[in-house]
């Protein structure tokens, strides 16, 4: 209850805030797939609601777009933390390499996908809850001369709860299925 107390409170001061809420649960993609009918930006930016952006992480994506307005798709560095917000390891991720792709999804967060790409692509698909990024991520790089930018900052904190595949991959074995 706290935090619809909260987002209510944001979206009296802020008109860009909007709150809805499923009439049913229906996963993270569902209400991902939500939230982004929702959304009217050009990018679609993908965040945990557990996790944190480092102070500067919306800044660098801005000017890394600016000085590339020809990307579709970026990706940044991460960390691990704890549920205290103690670094237990940084991900410095490889450049954009597809064939690694294949085998691990270190892309994950803090990613963004061009809005009109995202759509082109068929957004999240129903049936890959927990691996609904390494999805898309796999859907995107099949396409030819796919724009990527590989920010090699760590601008993203994923936080490792133990309900997590951030703490563990046996957290959600239904992601390996």
């Amino acid at each position: 209850l706290a935090i619809l107390e909260r987002l209510s409170a944001l979206r009296a001061t802020d008109p860009r805030v909007r709150v809805v809420r499923r009439p049913v649960r229906g996963g993270i993609v569902a209400a991902s797939m939500d939230a982004c009918r929702l959304a009217d930006g050009d990018w679609v930016a993908f965040v945990d609601h557990d996790d944190r952006l480092r102070p500067q992480a919306l800044l660098e994506v801005a000017l890394l777009l600016h000085r590339q307005p020809q990307l579709e798709c970026l990706y940044t560095d991460s960390c691990t933390i704890d549920r205290n917000g103690v670094v237990l390891h940084e991900f410095a991720k490889p450049d954009w390499a597809p064939e690694t792709l294949l085998h691990l999804n270190y892309v994950n967060h803090l990613s963004l996908v061009r809005r009109d790409v995202f759509d082109a692509v068929g957004g999240l698909r129903a049936g890959f809850d927990g691996s609904q990024d390494w999805d898309l991520w796999l859907r995107l790089a099949a396409r030819p001369n796919l724009q990527v930018a590989h920010l090699a900052r760590v601008l993203y904190d994923w936080r490792a709860a133990e309900t997590s595949v951030a703490y563990a991959v046996s957290a959600k074995p239904y992601v390996i299925d």
